[in-house]
């Protein structure tokens, strides 16, 4: 992976903890860059999805530090599941009907691109 690509993978990280959390602090900026942009105010069941999603992506960070550093990542099968979940997270934010929340997709394919490209050192 080209050196100047990992700091955006890390950037795409926080971009899309730092909208989880927005949601679940329900923000007005972040109505129409989840959820499909369909909601003028997010409700509890979304939020709380949102909250599980916010600490996974926190184990994403942390886990796709170690791979930048060099580190061992336990378990090993972590790697391409967070690759599966960001390629499916690009699909679903490439059709959504808020063509805000279609800018998200740009993170997320950032996010598959540095795992793939880290996937080797597991």
């Amino acid at each position: 992976m080209p050196k100047y690509l990992t700091p955006l993978v890390y950037i795409s990280i926080i971009w899309g903890l730092f909208i989880n959390l927005a949601v679940v602090l329900n923000l007005d900026f972040a109505l129409p860059l989840a959820a499909g942009g369909q909601h003028s105010d997010f409700p509890v069941g979304i939020r709380v999805v949102y909250f599980v999603q916010a600490i996974w992506l926190s184990y994403q960070l942390r886990m796709f530090d170690r791979l930048v550093k060099g580190l061992a990542v336990h378990p090993r099968w972590i790697v391409n599941v967070f690759m599966t979940l960001a390629f499916i997270g690009f699909v679903l934010n490439i059709v959504s009907p808020s063509t805000t929340e279609r800018w998200n997709a740009v993170a997320l394919g950032l996010t598959f691109y540095g795992f793939y490209s880290y996937r080797k050192n597991t």
